[in-house]
């Protein structure tokens, strides 16, 4: 089956339609892997999004969190797979780990360990031939998978195994290939951000434009049971459609070298905007960060580190500085899903400027009342 949508936000809209409202019966399937009951479509799904840059998930009522989304995405590219770190955003991530120390099939290592980068060998073989069809990094490792810990009762798998790249008409194109995917945590949680954000680095570095992103996903299913979530949450997501207002742009400063070192140093921001170490520096005032998309994360990062000491209007202040709309408008939303009282009392249509920025359209404005109205 293939489904086609221009952003994240249909892509989602799309997939739940086919998961929860199937044409047969024979389209979606009940299925119990390791004993949890949940619904598969039937046979590989290929969902293409024709403008990956509309990354930022902007849905009523799925209630995601984009500031852990962005830190998660920095922690993989930086080549981390330590629970310390990324437990800062995502509390439950000991849940998924063997030891409660490392993510042991982290992605972050096994695209980019000390020896050898995957990503570094995706650009250099597209920078030498743009025709390449050798443009290929894996994650499944037969060895570590397969004879090491296939018998141990391991719960840590990776679930995306293997990325292509195309240079074609100037574009570069990405295939995903993921072998099990759920689509509120992990299709719509993480994996189109992450990955979509890795080709929008690369095509910038090859000085060619973002091309089609294609996710192959061999189990796309969703949860119907106590231990996961019920499918009552999913009926209630629904899209707004925000970016037909307006198109993000990721903004990168640097070669291959420089961007992933303000990626690591982005990654280490994101630990001390919550920890607050001595050498903490703002961001406005940190000028080892040039990547005005990296800048804005980092400000996400400040509105994080306020939100869990309690210092709620101070995280409001770092949102507004987000220069980026549609990352303001996510993570403005989650904060004050979290403190409806604030929302009720201190917001009103006045200030509706600080979350749309320039957009002054009134239909633009009406909609974004609604989104952020929502229970």
């Amino acid at each position: 089956m293939e489904i086609h949508a221009s952003d994240i936000n249909e892509a989602v809209q799309k997939v739940l339609e086919v998961l929860l409202y199937p044409q047969s019966k024979e389209q979606v399937q009940q299925i119990s892997p390791r004993s949890f009951n949940c619904y598969e479509i039937q046979g590989p799904l290929i969902v293409s999004i024709a403008e990956p840059e509309k990354r930022m998930l902007l849905l009523n009522n799925r209630a995601a969190n984009p500031f852990a989304t962005m830190f998660e995405t920095l922690w993989v590219f930086s080549g981390h797979n330590d629970i310390k770190s990324l437990e800062k955003y995502l509390p439950r991530v000991k849940d998924f780990s063997d030891d409660g120390v490392v993510w042991r099939a982290g992605y972050g290592p096994r695209l980019i360990n000390r020896d050898f980068s995957q990503i570094l060998y995706v650009y250099d073989c597209l920078k030498a031939d743009p025709d390449s069809r050798r443009a290929v990094m894996t994650i499944w490792e037969p060895d570590n998978e397969i004879l090491t810990h296939y018998h141990d009762g391991s719960k840590d798998y990776p679930c995306c195994d293997l990325m292509q790249f195309f240079i074609r008409q100037g574009k570069l194109n990405m295939n995903m290939y993921i072998r099990s995917n759920d689509v509120l945590w992990g299709f719509s949680g993480v994996n189109i951000f992450e990955w979509t954000f890795l080709q929008s680095l690369l095509a910038n570095l090859l000085e060619v434009e973002v091309g089609t992103y294609n996710h192959i996903a061999g189990s796309m299913h969703y949860y119907d049971d106590e231990k996961v979530y019920k499918r009552s949450k999913l009926e209630e997501i629904s899209n707004p459609r925000l970016y037909d207002w307006f198109t993000p742009q990721d903004l990168w400063v640097g070669d291959f070298g420089d961007v992933f070192k303000e990626i690591e140093i982005s990654f280490r921001y994101g630990i001390n905007s919550v920890d607050l170490k001595e050498d903490w520096k703002d961001i406005e005032d940190n000028n080892d960060i040039k990547s005005p998309i990296l800048k804005d994360y980092c400000r996400a990062f400040d509105a994080w580190g306020h939100f869990q000491r309690l210092n709620f209007d101070d995280a409001i202040a770092s949102v507004y500085s987000i220069k980026a709309v549609d990352i303001r408008i996510a993570c403005f939303h989650y904060l004050i899903r979290q403190n409806r009282k604030w929302w009720k009392e201190r917001f009103n249509k006045d200030h509706i400027s600080m979350v749309t920025g320039d957009k002054s359209d009134e239909v633009f404005n009406s909609t974004i009342m609604v989104f952020l109205n929502e229970k």
